[in-house]
């Protein structure tokens, strides 16, 4: 790791590539960001309070600057990313987005790449909780990614409920990616044309929880129109009710 470190990051001091290497092992395999935690799975003779000091004393160091020495990090995730999804098939590069709650009515925005079942970080922002984030704030952080992926890359965002604003969807369609975003069941949709038995006549509006299938079946939707309040479309819709789930 200290090794792979001093690739990406030529010019940081030895002691600080070698601070960063310990906190990337331990938080590996100790699976968890208690610091006490951390600090007991990083080999050598020391004390774990000692350890645990010298990596508390790493995080609070104010020349160690979070996105100087994550950004090479950053950008090697996007180009195995990319290369992947070129020589492997892997199919396009997931953007997972999403928000984790965090204690002192803290909460962070953040996106990943998708990868194994896990989603690696990219990008994150830390807000104050108040509730869901908004679409200006979730715009804000795709932001930072804009110009970051090969131009022959595709791009799919993937997020839930909380990530349902037509801003967003225009947003990121304006980038030349693609999404996968979830709707809440109380959303009124139409269609350009006539379509399968049950789906809203052309013009006509209609609540997606009207449209469900029954439960573990599945139903797809193409040129369909959103909301009613910032109509955007068309797009393509896949419901289904999951099993044990109150909302589909």
């Amino acid at each position: 790791m200290e090794s792979t470190l001093s690739q990406l990051l030529p010019e940081a001091l030895a002691t600080r590539r070698r601070a960063l290497a310990q906190m990337i092992t331990g938080l590996h395999l100790a699976e968890h960001v208690h610091l006490s935690k951390v600090a007991g799975r990083i080999a050598g003779t020391a004390q774990l309070e000692s350890k645990t000091r010298h990596l508390r004393r790493f995080l609070g160091n104010e020349n160690v600057d979070p996105e100087r020495f994550y950004s090479p990090v950053r950008d090697r995730l996007i180009e195995w990313a990319a290369q992947g999804a070129e020589t492997q098939g892997s199919g396009p590069i997931r953007l997972l987005v999403d928000t984790v709650e965090l204690s002192g009515e803290r909460q962070v925005l953040m996106a990943g790449i998708a990868y194994r079942r896990r989603a690696l970080p990219i990008c994150w922002e830390t807000y104050r909780r108040e509730g869901v984030t908004n679409a200006e704030q979730q715009i804000s952080l795709l932001k930072a990614l804009v110009g970051r992926f090969p131009d022959e890359a595709e791009v799919v965002v993937v997020g839930d409920g909380a990530f349902h604003s037509t801003d967003l969807m225009d947003f990121i369609e304006d980038q030349g990616w693609h999404f996968c975003l979830r709707l809440h069941a109380d959303t009124y949709i139409r269609s350009f044309k006539d379509s399968s038995k049950g789906f809203p006549k052309e013009g006509t509006w209609k609540q997606l929880r009207d449209l469900v299938p029954e439960e573990g079946e599945r139903r797809y939707l193409q040129d369909v129109i959103v909301t009613k309040d910032n109509e955007y479309g068309p797009v393509g819709l896949a419901l289904c009710q999951a099993e044990d789930e109150d909302d589909p």
